[in-house]
């Protein structure tokens, strides 16, 4: 398995990862990535940005996640909670996705892995996600995050925020 980042050419192959996993939501029920983003156009995005990351397993692409290093807006203001890092580097992943028929595999690790080995001068990873997408907590109660407080989405959704310190991570 080999962490790395997407070319231009990986946007048709991740896009796809993606909208299974917005199937997946709305089969479950979660209000998640149902308003027609991530899209083309965000994906395209991020690989142009250099923060679209691939996981690829026998030449093929199993998972994406956008991982980027620097201030994330959003996180600038947390109701009901704070971060346990407040002037330390950290990390965010966004749209971390596996392929259906491979959830549950840890595959998704792979990229927490990498984030700490890879950018070595940061602190944390912070994570937000659905209140309603269990499957994403248990994922990251089950790597050590620790749930921090609610964030605002810039389209206003909320989101429950999560953070996993350095020093916690057990790889």
């Amino acid at each position: 398995m080999e962490v790395k980042q997407a070319q231009l050419c990986d946007v048709k192959q991740v896009l796809d990862i993606i909208e299974q996993n917005q199937q997946y939501l709305k089969e479950e029920g979660i209000d998640q990535w149902q308003n027609g983003y991530p899209n083309l156009d965000s994906i395209t995005e991020d690989v142009e940005q250099g923060n679209c990351y691939v996981l690829i397993s026998d030449k093929a692409i199993v998972a994406t996640a956008a991982i980027i290093v620097g201030i994330e807006d959003t996180y600038n203001i947390i109701n009901n909670g704070q971060w346990f890092t407040k002037d330390s580097p950290y990390i965010t992943i966004h749209r971390i996705a596996v392929l259906p028929e491979l959830k549950g595999t840890g595959l998704a690790n792979h990229f927490l892995d990498f984030c700490f080995k890879t950018f070595t001068n940061c602190a944390s990873i912070r994570i937000d996600t659905h209140a309603d997408n269990i499957s994403m907590q248990k994922f990251l109660a089950n790597n050590g995050f620790n749930y921090c407080g609610e964030i605002t989405l810039n389209d206003g959704s909320p989101r429950i925020a999560f953070e996993l310190l350095k020093q916690n991570y057990c790889n």
